[in-house]
């Protein structure tokens, strides 16, 4: 055995061995983990798709911590002087607010050049920590704000009735963010400088309250948005922008004692929302009012001018306007009511209206227009598309077309009224229009005081005509015309004219008198008359053309003609 161990040969068979068992047990442990890789996909015949057995976990001895260097190896970490001694950061701008209280609770006190009495110089830093129902006093300055409150009540107010001594500008696009909760500003300017669609003020589902605030915006701004909100405003200004107050979604904005100036359109309302307004006065800009989608606006003893457009428009059915005592003059049209929207006015007045002071359009829009005023107006009322107006106790003066024209299928009942002085025709109905008229005066028309055009009819009772300078009534194709009780006369021509074949009169005790001619056929038409007097008449009770000569259409009992 001795001699076999001493071989060389067996020798280097056992070291071959050992140094092969050790590195088995030692490599694996030492070599970094391989990523797995993807098993290839072999096929072919003789290639067995079975997955291979797993092999058992070989599980590492355990090793110390083991200490790298060298190229790769991040250094160790470095030890120096502790960082805990360093002052924080200090942060500062708009819409950064610093944690503070006030000297006095529920009070603050805001001061541009930073008083010893003030709490702050920044009106951002006072709201940010203010509690609900603090009362921030904001002396005078000018002040950067991008303020936002949310589901609490807050009050701002300038320390001088003089609000344009304490101003709040905004930084951005937006000055103040109400979001829940109430703000009520006093005695403050708020304005925004950034014209891109931004707004002064925008509340949801919360409430605005303003007194004594001028509110002024640029470019296409809004001065207030609402949006399932509410505004209370008085004694203040809106001014600039495209807008000055906005509401949507069921909102209410209630103004007293208010201006609103150079918008492009003054208030705008919509879903559901309502305007009360009281003695205000709106003016310049493209539209005074515009509102849609089953709101309603009441207007009284307010005043619209110098719009290029509308003073107030308003479309769709479920939209209401009560105005009375309002003023509206120098505008392109005055209320302009379509797509069903109910409108009444009372005691109002309309002047210098390059359009129609009142137009009412469409089927299912109706207004009434009670005790008011228009003088000087292109036409100052017109009715269209099957619209229907009632008009009571009102005076038509000096318009440039028409006092009132319907056409379209409209209906115009009129009663106790005055139409005087008007350029054209003082009541023009056409087109498969109605209208009716008791107890009105029409006088020196500038053309016919009535006119009945194609298709259209017009029931008169104790109404008179006088004084014009065509006919007192003239009639076209198939026009129909009852008088009772009515008086055609003074007129420069006839007291009536049927200048188209078709038309039809029936008159009860209506008198014709001191007119050209009592009745002239132009090209035919026939008079039933009841207890008429036609007497008095320059050149008698009837002309004829020489082709209706041999028409004689008067017809009736206990006519008194000559």
């Amino acid at each position: 055995m001795k001699k076999l161990l001493r071989d060389p040969w067996v020798q280097l068979f056992a070291f071959t061995t050992a140094l092969t068992a050790v590195l088995a047990f030692v490599v694996p442990a030492l070599a970094p983990p391989l990523a797995a890789a993807p098993s290839p996909a072999l096929s072919g015949s003789g290639v067995s798709t079975a997955p291979p057995p797993a092999a058992p976990p070989l599980a590492a001895p355990p090793l110390g911590q083991p200490s790298f260097s060298g190229p790769g190896v991040g250094p160790a970490p470095l030890s120096g002087p502790s960082l805990s001694g360093l002052p924080s950061p200090t942060l500062s701008g708009p819409g950064v607010v610093k944690i503070m209280t006030s000297k006095t609770p529920g009070r603050w006190i805001v001061d541009s050049s930073g008083a010893a009495d003030s709490d702050t110089k920044e009106v951002n830093d006072a709201v940010g920590n203010a509690k609900d129902k603090d009362v921030i006093t904001v002396r005078p300055g000018v002040y950067k704000v991008e303020l936002v409150t949310a589901q609490k009540t807050l009050t701002l107010e300038g320390t001088d009735p003089d609000r344009a001594k304490a101003v709040l500008e905004a930084s951005d696009r937006v000055a103040i963010s109400v979001g829940g909760g109430a703000l009520i500003l006093r005695n403050l300017t708020v304005r925004n400088t950034k014209g891109d669609y931004g707004s002064v003020i925008e509340a949801n589902l919360a409430h605005v309250e303003l007194a004594n605030v001028r509110v002024e915006t640029t470019g296409n701004s809004v001065g207030v948005n609402l949006k399932e909100a509410s505004l209370g405003a008085s004694d203040c200004a809106f001014s600039g922008g495209r807008t000055g107050v906005d509401l949507a979604s069921a909102s209410k904005a209630t103004l007293t004692r208010c201006t609103l100036e150079g918008h492009h359109t003054a208030l705008s309302a919509s879903e559901n929302s309502e305007l009360v307004l009281s003695s205000i006065a709106i003016s310049g800009g493209n539209m005074g009012i515009y509102a849609t989608k089953r709101t309603k606006l009441t207007m009284v003893n307010g005043r619209i001018s110098g719009q290029d457009a509308s003073a107030v428009m308003m479309s769709d059915q479920g939209s209401r306007a009560d105005l009375t005592k309002v003023e509206i003059s120098n505008a392109r049209d005055g209320l302009w009511m379509y797509e069903g929207v109910e409108l009444v006015v009372k005691g109002s007045t309309f002047t210098d209206i390059r359009g129609q002071a009142v137009l009412i359009s469409e089927r299912g829009t109706k207004g009434g227009v009670f005790g008011s005023v228009f003088i000087g107006n292109k036409t100052s009322i017109r009715i269209a598309s099957h619209g229907k107006i009632e008009v009571e106790g009102s005076t038509f003066k000096g318009s440039d077309r028409y006092a009132v024209e319907a056409d379209d299928g409209s209906e115009l009942t009129m009663t106790g009224s005055i139409l005087e002085d008007n350029a054209g025709s003082a009541v023009y109905v056409h087109r498969q229009a109605k209208a009716v008229l008791k107890d009105v005066n029409i006088r020196r028309s500038g053309d016919n005081g009535l006119f009945i055009g194609e298709s259209s009819s017009a029931e008169l009772t104790r109404t008179t005509i006088s004084d014009g300078m065509k006919a007192g009534a003239a009639l076209g194709i198939d026009a129909k015309l009852e008088a009772a009780a009515s008086e055609f006369s003074g007129n420069r021509r006839c007291g009536l004219a049927f200048i188209a074949d078709g038309g039809s009169a029936k008159m009860r005790g209506a008198r014709i008198a001191r007119n050209e001619c009592a009745v002239s056929f132009v090209e035919g038409g026939a008079v039933d008359s009841t207890d008429g007097d036609f007497l008095g008449n320059r050149k008698g009770a009837f002309m004829f053309l020489e082709k209706n000569k041999k028409k004689i259409v008067l017809s009736g009992a206990g006519n008194k003609t000559k």
